[in-house]
Formats: C-alpha cells, sequence, structure tokens
C-alpha cells in the first residue's frame, strides 16, 4: 500500500481536480451498488428471493441487499458532500441504460435467473469488491476509507464466503456440473473488474490517494484468494487464469504463481480480519 503525506478529514478540505477524480471512482460505485438496491431497498436482486430453494438462503439475499442498500446510502452521502448528485445520475441511467459506468459484469450477466447462478456470480463479484476496498483502505480522504473498510468486510469477508459455501453444498448435491459451467462464463468477467493495468485513470487514482494499490495488484490478491477458495467450494480453477472477457492479464502470472499467504489465499484468518476492522473502524458509514 501507497503512503501519502497529505490526508483529508472533510469535503471542503478537497481540491476541486480531487473531488473530479473521487466522482469519476463513485459513479462507477453508484451505477453498481444503486442498481443492486435502490433508495427504497428493493433492489434487482430481491426477484432472487423466489429462486433460493430454501429460507436460509433467502435470508442471506434478504441479509446482502440490506448490506448492498447501506453501502448505497454511504456512496450516496459520499456524491452529495462532493456537490454532485446521485440521483440524477441514477435517474439518467435509468432512461438511458447505455449512459451507465457499472462494469460488464453487471449490466450482461443476469445473475437472477436461478439461484446458482446467483451464488457463483456473488462468490466470483463481491471477492473482487473486498480486494478493491482493500486498495482504499489507506486513501487520503479519511470518510472514503471508512466506506471501503465497511464495504471489505461485507462483501471479501462475508458475502463471497457463504456463497463460496453455497455452491459447495450445491457440488455435493450433485450440481457441480452446472455450477463449474456457470463459474467458467462468469469467471473472466470477474477478472476484468478491477481494470486495465497501468491506465490513465488508475495513474490519477493513485496520484491523488483515491486508491492506493494498482489495479494490477489487486487482480493478484483476488487470484490468489479465488485460487483457493474454488477449490473449497469444489470446483476447478482455470487452466489459463488470465485470459478476462476484455484483455488478457499475463502480468499477473509472477504474483499468482510465486507466492502463497494462508490469510489472503486461504481465508485462515478471516474471522480475526473482520473483528480487527470492526474494531478499527466501527463507524464506517
Amino acid at each position: 500500500m501507497r503512503t501519502y503525506d497529505f490526508l483529508y478529514h472533510h469535503p471542503e478540505e478537497l481540491p476541486e481536480d480531487y473531488k473530479k477524480q473521487l466522482w469519476k471512482f463513485l459513479s462507477i460505485q453508484i451505477c453498481i451498488e444503486g442498481g443492486m438496491a435502490n433508495e427504497s431497498g428493493i433492489g434487482q436482486e430481491s426477484s432472487c428471493l423466489y429462486t433460493m430453494p430454501e429460507a436460509r438462503h433467502r435470508r442471506f439475499i434478504a441479509h446482502k441487499l440490506a448490506d448492498e442498500r447501506n453501502h448505497a446510502f454511504g456512496l450516496f452521502r459520499l456524491a452529495k458532500s462532493i456537490g454532485e448528485d446521485p440521483h440524477q445520475l441514477l435517474g439518467d441511467v435509468r432512461a438511458f441504460p447505455e449512459k451507465s459506468r457499472a462494469l460488464d459484469a453487471f449490466k450482461e450477466i443476469d445473475y437472477t435467473k436461478s439461484h446458482l447462478v446467483f451464488e457463483v456470480f456473488c462468490f466470483l463479484t463481491e471477492a473482487a469488491g473486498g480486494i478493491a476496498s482493500i486498495a482504499a483502505l489507506g486513501s487520503t480522504y479519511v470518510p472514503w476509507a471508512l466506506w471501503n473498510a465497511k464495504n471489505f468486510i461485507d462483501e471479501g469477508l462475508t458475502h463471497s464466503i457463504v456463497s463460496m459455501y453455497n455452491i459447495k453444498e450445491a457440488v455435493e448435491k450433485g450440481e457441480r456440473e452446472e455450477a463449474q459451467r456457470l463459474y467458467d462464463q462468469i469467471y473472466p468477467y470477474a477478472l476484468d473488474l478491477f481494470g486495465g493495468a497501468n491506465s490513465a485513470n488508475e495513474r490519477e487514482y493513485l496520484r491523488f490517494g483515491i486508491k492506493t494499490l494498482t489495479n494490477t495488484e489487486c487482480r493478484v490478491i483476488w487470484l490468489r484468494q479465488i485460487r483457493e477458495r474454488t477449490a473449497r467450494a469444489g470446483l476447478k480453477f482455470p487452466d489459463d487464469p488470465y485470459q478476462g472477457k476484455r484483455g488478457r492479464y499475463d502480468e499477473c502470472r509472477e504474483g499468482l504463481e510465486r507466492y502463497f499467504d494462508p490469510v489472503i489465499d486461504g481465508d485462515r484468518d478471516s474471522a480475526q480480519v473482520r473483528k480487527a476492522l470492526a474494531d478499527l473502524m466501527p463507524a464506517a458509514h
């Protein structure tokens, strides 16, 4: 994680060019989180309730939807605090879907069709959301860092892992072939979620300290984590894990093949990590 010699605690302290870059980042998140859980708390994920096999699976959906709603509320507050209107953004996106800044996975995959497609989508993309939030835990804008601490706990250490165990259960009940098919379909989209290597946006986000890890560094952490979790779910990790839907990421090869860390790769201490983050940042929203 990079460190900086400046830190902002309040929105009025932010330079205008910092606000511009932060809004660019927030608008992507709002298009994703706002689609999952709008301000009334009724998001597209609610339709998954009717495809879940048991009440406990429906409780997970309800819990996740509540989390996504809180994530959206936090993003709206951040946007409004720097003078932007998230309601207008979402209104424009609903009127003109082509304007959405949501990433391909959230626009091209209908993850509400069945309980298994939901679980596989959640397993892969929520892990990516958690890793993306790690990149902003050291942000130079404290309210943004706090939002990401809570998002990491919810998505990286809860949603993705619950879905991993739900997939494992489905595999043990004879649904391995379908789960693997969905995994192979969704994996390239999830790999793309971090953005291109050394992009212009990435350089600006790093310059301001909006995020403190590169897209490649985030992608390597995700690859290492998903490799381990995939095995635990009873599925097969791709023979070529570097091919995304939009691009290829061979720059991640050394990071994936050379290192193994029991915390990152194995979730061995996720409970301790979750507690430490909660103790450190209790008011993430």
